[in-house]
């Protein structure tokens, strides 16, 4: 009877490849393991700027009550259009600036032609090109294609 030779190296190539599979896993595992930290901590950041955000227009809100409180007219002099106001984080600050928006042309009257204020916000449109030193022609040529 013939004997085949010991298949000494089979055990050691056996265990290598076991090994490489293991560290293929392995590494799978720790990629998708970062890839949730990093979706963690973005939601975490995403959730915290909500909270600034709601923080923001609170103290928005009570600047104002507290602006009609003592007067009954909302004017540019009173504390709330002072300036932005910095609310100091741990990372930064925060910059809260609140503005007059009652002098600001909505364009969204424009775009609703069966309204009686249609022909009053072309109007305004018209002066507020004007006042750019668009030709009266020109103007009107503009607020007509809206």
């Amino acid at each position: 009877m013939i004997t085949s030779p010991p298949k000494r190296g089979m055990a050691l190539v056996v265990v290598l490849v076991l090994l490489a599979v293991m560290m293929l896993v392995t590494i799978t595992l720790s990629g998708r393991m970062q890839q949730q930290l990093g979706r963690t901590r973005s939601q975490q950041e995403y959730q915290q700027a909500l909270w600034y955000s709601a923080s923001a227009e609170s103290l928005a809100l009570s600047a104002l009550s507290l602006s009609l409180k003592n007067e009954k007219r909302v004017h540019l002099a009173q504390p709330w259009a002072s300036g932005p106001r910095f609310f100091p984080l741990p990372q930064g600050q925060i910059a809260v600036t609140l503005r007059d928006a009652q002098a600001c042309f909505n364009l969204n009257a424009l775009a609703q032609p069966t309204t009686a204020s249609r022909p009053l916000a072309v109007q305004q449109l018209i002066a507020l090109i004007s006042r750019l030193d668009v030709p009266a022609y020109r103007a009107e040529l503009i607020a007509e294609s809206l």
